[in-house]
C-alpha cells in the first residue's frame, strides 16, 4: 500500500514504515545487550578485585597475627579491634579475644601510662594533616598483665603507634 507524502511529493508505504521501527528496535536490543555486556564485564572485574583485596587482607592479617610481637589494633576512641596472639600470650591472657570491642587505654597503667599515652595520641591526631603518623613514646609504657592474684601488675613495653586516618575520617592506631 502506498501513502501519498503532504504535498512534498514523497510516498511512503506501510511496509516501509514497519521495517523502520523494526529496525530501531534491533538497534536498541543490539545497544541494550552491548550494555549488559560491559556491565557484567565491570562487574566481573569488581567482584576480582575484591577478591583480591580480601587475599591481601587475610595475608595482612595473618602476618599480624603471628607477629612475636605485640600487636593491638584500635580506633581514636580506644576500642580494640584487633590484638595478636603475643598480645595474649605475653599479658598473661588465654586469647586475643579478651581484648576485643574493649578500650586499649584500660589496659595502659591509670597514673603515668595512660594520661601520657592518650595526651601524645589526642595531639598527634589533632595536629597532623597527613593520613598517616608515627608516635614514638621517650620510654616504655605499663601495660596491664593479667594475674590470678587480686592485685594488678604492669610490664613496661617500648610502644610505637602508627596512625592510619580511613577514608571515613576514622583513625586506625597500631601499636
Amino acid at each position: 500500500m502506498r501513502s501519498r507524502g503532504r504535498g512534498n511529493g514523497t510516498t511512503t508505504t506501510v511496509a516501509g514504515k514497519a521495517e523502520e521501527i523494526e529496525a530501531k528496535k534491533r538497534a536498541k536490543r543490539e545497544a541494550n545487550r552491548r550494555s549488559a555486556q560491559l556491565s557484567r564485564a565491570r562487574k566481573k572485574a569488581f567482584i576480582e578485585d575484591l577478591k583480591q583485596q580480601n587475599q591481601d587482607y587475610q595475608r595482612c592479617e595473618h602476618i599480624l597475627a603471628s607477629h612475636p610481637d605485640i600487636i593491638f589494633g584500635f580506633n581514636a576512641n580506644g576500642m580494640i579491634d584487633f590484638a595478636n596472639r603475643a598480645a595474649a600470650v605475653n599479658l598473661g591472657y588465654p586469647d586475643a579475644s579478651h581484648f576485643m570491642n574493649r578500650c586499649f587505654f584500660d589496659f595502659l597503667e591509670a597514673k603515668e601510662s595512660r594520661p601520657r599515652f592518650q595526651s601524645v595520641l589526642e595531639d598527634t591526631l589533632k595536629s597532623t594533616t597527613t593520613s598517616q603518623a608515627i608516635i614514638e613514646f621517650d620510654h616504655p609504657l605499663d601495660l596491664l598483665v593479667s594475674s590470678s592474684e587480686e592485685r594488678q601488675r604492669y610490664f613496661p613495653f617500648d610502644i610505637v603507634a602508627q596512625c592510619t586516618r580511613e577514608e571515613s575520617q576514622q583513625w586506625t592506631i597500631v601499636c
